[in-house]
Parts: C-alpha cells; structure tokens; sequence
C-alpha cells in the first residue's frame, strides 16, 4: 500500500501465510508483522553472500519501486529485472539501460516463440526467459541472433538433468528451478 517493493510470488497472501488478503492493500508494519520480506531486505543479504538477485516483478504497478529498492542498495549490477509485462520491461531498459532486463512470457506454439524475441528486442530487453518447453538450441540460436540472452525456468527436475547439458552448451545464459 506505501510503494514498498516486497517478495511474494503470489498477488494473495492466503497460500503462504493463510491470510485471505492481497498483498497490496496492506501496510508495510503488517506485512512486516506476516514476514513478508522487502526487497531492500533480499538485496542486503544478496549482497552480504555475494549473488545476483532475479527479481521477477509480477505486479505492473510495481516498477518504480523496484527501481528504488535497486537503487538504494547499489545494487544495479548484481540484479536481472524480469516481468511478463512490457511496459515494465521497458522501464527497467529506460532506467538502467546497462542492466540484464529480461521479457518474461510462457509461448506454446513457434509463432509465439517468435513474438516473444520479436518483442523483447523491440523494448530493448538485453534477455528472455522462457520455459523449459520452448528452450532449445535453436531457441537460444535465435535469441544469439536479435542480441539476446536466454534464461529457462524449469519445473521438473528430471527434465532439467536430462536437456541442461545440451542448452548450456548451446548458450543458456542461467536457469531459474
């Protein structure tokens, strides 16, 4: 409710914390009091251990936090900004033209692969991240070809061991599990 960017994957605090309630209609003093981290927070102890946060803003209305909770921690190097939603994408590109931003998006079918490249280099997106249904070595060929890195999600292992070794060593930039 006061801009605070914070980590949850879902819009509804009800599956994690069992409080029927969206997120962002609740003050920072009581999502603090449910344990819902801040951003600000996961960047201090990313920072403190030395890793790169993938922040994946589920929320459209949500950018210009992020943005400065990014910005506060000095952590523009050490984050990839992801989202489903282009115009945030393309206000992370505007931000930090210098960061991996990346175009989120599940495709089912060629024609969709192809839009998602086509418009995540259109917006600027330095990356994709896809799913692991549409990560091939051509995909990721395709993607080299518009200047783009390729990040898939998977989510079963078994698929994961059996395809990383082949995508990796045609350029899979990272893997979200």
């Amino acid at each position: 409710r006061a801009g605070t960017a914070v980590l949850s994957h879902d819009p509804w605090l009800l599956r994690v914390q069992h409080v029927p309630v969206a997120v962002k209609w609740l003050s920072d003093a009581r999502l603090a009091r449910l344990r819902v981290p801040t951003l600000t927070e996961a960047l201090e102890v990313a920072a403190e251990v030395g890793v790169c946060l993938a922040i994946d803003t589920k929320d459209a209305g949500a950018a210009d936090a992020v943005l400065a909770a990014v910005r506060a921690a000095g952590a523009t190097e050490r984050v990839l900004l992801w989202s489903q939603h282009m115009p945030t994408v393309r206000t992370y590109v505007r931000a930090l033209p210098d960061a991996q931003v990346a175009l989120l998006r599940d495709t089912f079918a060629p024609a969709e692969h192809d839009r998602l490249l086509a418009d995540a280099a259109a917006i600027g997106a330095r990356a994709v991240s896809a799913h692991q249904d549409v990560v091939t070595p051509a995909f990721i060929g395709a993607a080299a070809q518009r200047g783009l890195a390729v990040y898939c999600w998977y989510q079963r292992l078994d698929l994961q061991a059996a395809r990383l070794t082949e995508v990796a060593a045609a350029g899979l930039a990272g893997v979200v599990t």
